[in-house]
């Protein structure tokens, strides 16, 4: 995935990212792939970003899913 010059990485199953892109009545959210979408909808509906979030998602526990904990955002300004 790139946003503003910068390229962000995954390796399936391990390790994605996601972003939630919120204008007005306008909202986006979409991940590299599943895993990052899931965590970009995952934070999203905990903490309710008011503008743009990268999320960066890690499968700590090896589980192969995503789980809140395991989800970070980074701070893109």
């Amino acid at each position: 995935m790139e946003y503003k010059g910068k390229v962000y990485r995954s390796v399936w199953g391990k390790e994605d990212y996601g972003i939630i892109i919120r204008e007005g009545d306008y909202l986006l959210i979409v991940g590299t792939h599943r895993f990052g979408t899931k965590a970009a909808l995952m934070y999203y509906n905990k903490f309710k970003p008011k503008k743009t979030t990268i999320v960066h998602w890690i499968d700590k526990n090896a589980d192969r899913d995503v789980q809140l904990e395991e989800i970070e955002a980074i701070n893109i300004s």
